[in-house]
């Protein structure tokens, strides 16, 4: 049985640890997609009680913070950069660490991560990435101009 009592109230639950792991990341990503972030972020944070070396997990929050603006942006790229500790292959997280280092400014570090997942993820990446690759090429350029 598993007793939470970080939930507004608590539950009683016959789980396996590894079966409420996918259960709260699945409940996470439902209420990432209808745009509760906070319950999202709770979620995703339950279920790595469960398994916190779960790279998807840790992917999806770091993903979650890195869309709530620039005030976290480090701490989305702690999450992202555990992923890759875990996984040096998880392709969605050298994206996601791009867009963080796109949105702190700090294009050299972002046009290394975009080709990186590209390059592990072809199918996936190519066509989300290269737009963001040219448009971070087109801020270098402009702040070179600009000096």
């Amino acid at each position: 049985f598993f007793f939470s009592s970080r939930r507004r109230h608590t539950r009683f639950l016959p789980v396996s640890w590894a079966r409420r792991c996918v259960q709260e990341t699945d409940r996470a990503f439902c209420f990432d997609k209808l745009g509760k972030f906070s319950q999202a972020e709770e979620d995703y944070k339950i279920a790595l009680e469960f398994q916190p070396d779960n790279v998807h997990v840790l992917h999806h929050l770091g993903s979650l913070i890195e869309k709530s603006g620039t005030q976290r942006l480090d701490e989305a790229l702690s999450f992202f950069e555990r992923v890759l500790q875990l996984d040096q292959s998880y392709a969605p997280s050298y994206n996601g660490r791009g867009l963080v280092w796109d949105k702190m400014q700090k294009f050299d570090a972002a046009l290394k991560d975009f080709p990186k997942a590209i390059s592990l993820d072809p199918v996936s990446y190519t066509h989300l990435t290269l737009p963001t690759i040219y448009s971070v090429q087109i801020s270098v350029v402009a702040g070179s101009l600009k000096k």
